[in-house]
């Protein structure tokens, strides 16, 4: 049994929350271990997630920089007992590089930006890491299918 741990920005009606949605009920009839946290508020969508008995916790962040939501996204993470950990946006990874970094090189990101876009500083310098990440991982991939 594999465990899970999903961190997204927010519930609202998305096609990241529907996926996530999905991808949980899945896991959890495959006998999977699933936890999320959100760094939003709570929607109709978390009240799905907690009646399929999915553990889900909401931040109720005001943004980025809410020092209390970065504090408690630290220790969710260092609770948990996931095998994988992914970041199922960007806001998400920043989150994470932001409450607690020694969990980037474990995390898995759901989709990089594929058009150009103006990024602040945290993003200029998180993208190039997500880049690095994603190109190691998809090397060992490949170099041990050969």
């Amino acid at each position: 049994m594999r465990a899970f741990s999903f961190v997204i920005d927010s519930l609202d009606y998305s096609g990241n929350a529907r996926l996530l949605l999905s991808l949980c009920n899945y896991l959890k009839q495959k006998q999977h271990k699933v936890s999320i946290i959100c760094l939003g508020k709570p929607t109709p969508w978390s009240q799905i997630l907690q009646s399929a008995d999915i553990p889900l916790e909401h931040l109720n962040s005001n943004g980025l920089w809410d020092v209390s939501s970065l504090l408690k996204l630290r220790t969710w993470l260092g609770k948990s007992e996931a095998n994988e950990l992914h970041a199922v946006s960007l806001n998400a990874l920043e989150s994470i590089s932001l409450a607690s970094p020694s969990f980037l090189p474990r995390c898995i990101l759901w989709g990089l930006p594929t058009k150009p876009v103006k990024y602040g500083f945290l993003r200029r310098k998180l993208l190039p890491c997500a880049k690095a990440i994603l190109d190691r991982k998809s090397t060992r991939l490949n170099s041990s299918h050969i």
